[in-house]
């Protein structure tokens, strides 16, 4: 029987395609937060993966993103560490340091 196919672990690798897609349709039957608090109460890790959109849109994401002058970068915005932000700028003239590693 069908069943017999997913009976041990090496069956499944075995079968792992026809094990996803059974996977696949199951759980796109669930609302996916429903399903990760409905996991997180039987001690199941599991976690959402999310699109960008959705990653951009969290406060610790936003807390995360550093402006560059010419793109977008993300690194740590700590207090404190507001200079390291100059890091991610390209120099605004070439040589422009050159100066100073020069003494």
């Amino acid at each position: 029987t069908p069943d017999d196919d997913y009976a041990t672990n090496p069956q499944r690798v075995q079968h792992r395609h026809s094990v996803n897609l059974m996977l696949q349709e199951r759980i796109g039957e669930f609302d996916r937060d429903k399903l990760l608090e409905a996991l997180a109460q039987k001690a199941v890790p599991a976690g959402a993966v999310k699109n960008m959109a959705e990653v951009f849109g969290h406060a610790e994401t936003r807390r995360c993103l550093v402006r560059g002058r010419y793109v977008s970068q993300i690194g740590w915005d700590e207090p404190g560490r507001a200079s390291e932000r100059d890091l991610l700028d390209p120099p605004r003239l070439i040589g422009q340091h050159d100066i100073e590693f020069k003494r």
